[in-house]
């Protein structure tokens, strides 16, 4: 996973190295993963319809995500 766009983070792989995410969809949720291949604990962003904010990441997840996935 990689950051795209511009401001913090551009650029940067995300893995492990995020505190925040924002889903553009206006159709998905997406859901983030502590571990690679969609396993452990997790938390989803709604798609636009639901979520327009960017979304800080439980204390879990904070920091320590591996994977991500459209979840709808």
């Amino acid at each position: 996973m990689w950051v795209f766009g511009a401001g913090n983070g551009a650029g940067q792989a995300v893995k492990n190295n995020a505190a925040s995410a924002e889903n553009n969809s206006s159709t998905y949720d997406y859901t983030i993963y502590y571990n690679s291949n969609y396993q452990g604990a997790s938390q989803t962003i709604g798609d636009l319809a639901w979520e327009n904010d960017i979304v800080n990441l439980d204390s879990t997840l904070k920091n320590n995500n591996a994977s991500q996935q459209e979840t709808n």
